[in-house]
């Protein structure tokens, strides 16, 4: 890594009468693209949160630490009133609904909750640590009322809500 922030790779081949040559190739663009790619692999591209697949893994991971028996809950919601947005408003707004619930929910949550976006306008919350069911009822509650606010989207209020399964 250069002090400019560029990454340069230099590989070095020795030749059959004993001499070196080095070359010398700037990476920088390669490496931001991987990083791209690899964020993008595990995560929601509209509202930035982790995916299916990242929280399927997460799950899978916390399940063979769950051994120990500590205490987990699975939350899974979707939106309700959301088609009525998409139809009357427009799939812009119904993004903007989405980037907004993904919102309220990351703010809802405990630091070390995995907040996910499964598709649509399904997401999921995968709680660890806390007594259950005690824990996952009063979030449950919680992300009830933060979704249930009206949301303003180009001066229009909308009303959704949700459904939560645990």
């Amino acid at each position: 890594l250069m002090d400019d922030g560029r990454s340069v790779e230099v590989t070095v081949r020795r030749l059959p009468d004993g001499s070196c040559v080095a070359l010398h190739e700037d990476v920088t663009e390669k490496r931001i693209a991987d990083a791209r790619v690899a964020y993008l692999a595990w995560h929601d591209a509209l509202t930035g949160m982790p995916n299916r697949s990242r929280l399927r893994e997460e799950t899978l991971r916390q399940l063979k630490r769950n051994a120990r028996g500590e205490d987990m809950s699975l939350l899974v919601l979707d939106l309700d009133r959301f088609k009525p947005v998409n139809d009357t408003l427009g799939h812009a707004a119904g993004d903007e609904v989405l980037r907004e619930a993904a919102r309220r929910l990351r703010s809802s949550v405990r630091e070390t909750d995995l907040v996910a976006r499964l598709g649509g306008d399904e997401f999921a919350v995968l709680q660890c640590g806390p007594v259950q069911p005690m824990a996952s009822t009063v979030l449950a509650r919680r992300i009830i009322e933060q979704l249930s606010m009206p949301i303003e989207i180009d001066g229009q209020v909308v009303h959704v809500g949700c459904s939560i399964g645990v």
